[in-house]
């Protein structure tokens, strides 16, 4: 329930590495430099928030690995952290996930993108893709309850918070450097109490990624920066309220081992994905970074780990085949909150995705 509450490349030349190094610096800088104050932020939105479950992470995979994914370019973006991801999309993909929170509530996600065209010229610098999706929090009815009433009026009402979304993206490769920009437009709908309350929110990302061999090993380092949830301001019984706006700046490492062949295809026999989030968010939150791990057997067995701040554990795997034309792949993640956050609520959370995708 949301509430509005009162309070394969050649090697880098040395000119492109430093190119990299300064496109990272600008990164951090743009994800975490001060913003000006203006009259309805932050100062003057402090204890007016709601539509909260727009901040909610998604992307099974992510989940796993921390809810990491600022500097994600693997082509099957969620575009949660960061829409440029979006960029390096090379299949028409669907990708939908169940996330359970316990009794009586869960997060569904719907998620459709391609990249455009269909039919990309490999040889262009270019690239784009797109994404539209669907988001849905369930939840039974609830009772209405006021400051004097806190054990309720009597009355209740159904929680029925959406979204939906469409996200466009374009990247830009010279040699085996490339740089990509998103963004995203997401249209809530948020039902409370005293009537539904609708509104519109903004997400501008940016990823960068140089991958390059070291000998038989192929190195993939990334960066990547994200605005989330700029928004319009919504009326509510008459207050007004924000969604929690949250910057994000990641960085990210892909090893991959020389390749072996499986079922007629070359697949790494190992890959290694790092990957490394840092959170401010407009409101306060004690998460303020989102750390984790992947590690890939053939392009077919996934096992991920990683940290939500100090507060939570996660842990995830996967299963899935590219046959080269078409791929799919299951996952599965698992939140858990540390021993001294709120040990007397149950906090754990289970996450389920599946993806399907086909190469035109």
């Amino acid at each position: 329930m949301d509430t509005v509450p009162d309070a394969p490349a050649r090697p880098v030349d040395r000119n492109l590495r430093r190119c990299a190094c300064g496109a990272v610096v600008a990164i951090a800088v743009f994800a975490f430099a001060p913003r000006p104050v203006h009259a309805t932020e932050p100062l003057a939105k402090v204890g007016s928030y709601g539509a909260t479950f727009a901040g909610m992470p998604r992307g099974v995979r992510n989940i796993g690995m921390g809810a990491t994914g600022t500097a994600d370019v693997s082509g099957f973006s969620t575009g949660y952290f960061n829409p440029a991801g979006f960029a390096w999309t090379d299949a028409a993909t669907v990708l939908g996930s169940y996330e359970d929170w316990g009794p009586r509530i869960s997060l569904s996600d719907l998620r459709v993108s391609s990249g455009l065209p269909f039919h990309p010229d490999s040889s262009s610098a270019w690239r784009f893709g797109g994404s539209f999706g669907y988001a849905r929090l369930a939840m039974d009815s609830q009772t209405q309850r006021t400051i004097f009433l806190p054990e309720g009026t009597g009355r209740t009402f159904d929680v029925d918070d959406w979204l939906l979304s469409g996200s466009g993206a374009a990247s830009w490769t010279r040699s085996a450097f490339s740089v990509g920009a998103g963004g995203t437009a997401k249209y809530l709908h948020n039902g409370l109490a005293a009537g539904d309350v609708s509104l519109w929110t903004f997400d501008l990302g940016l990823v960068l990624a140089a991958p390059f061999n070291a000998g038989s090993v192929r190195l993939r380092p990334r960066a990547g920066a994200a605005v989330l949830n700029l928004d319009t301001g919504a009326q509510y019984d008459g207050r007004e309220f924000n969604v929690v706006t949250e910057d994000r700046a990641g960085l990210g490492l892909d090893v991959e081992a020389p390749t072996v062949i499986v079922g007629g295809r070359p697949v790494p026999a190992v890959t290694f994905a790092f990957d490394y989030d840092w959170i401010d968010r407009e409101a306060h939150s004690n998460i303020d970074f989102g750390a984790g791990v992947e590690v890939s057997f053939v392009d077919m067995i996934h096992a991920r780990i990683g940290a939500m701040g100090d507060d939570y554990s996660t842990y995830g795997v996967g299963a899935g085949w590219d046959f080269g034309s078409w791929l799919f792949r299951l996952d599965y993640a698992h939140v858990s909150p540390e021993d001294w956050v709120l040990d007397s609520l149950d906090l754990d959370r289970d996450s389920f995705g599946a993806l399907l995708a086909v190469r035109w």
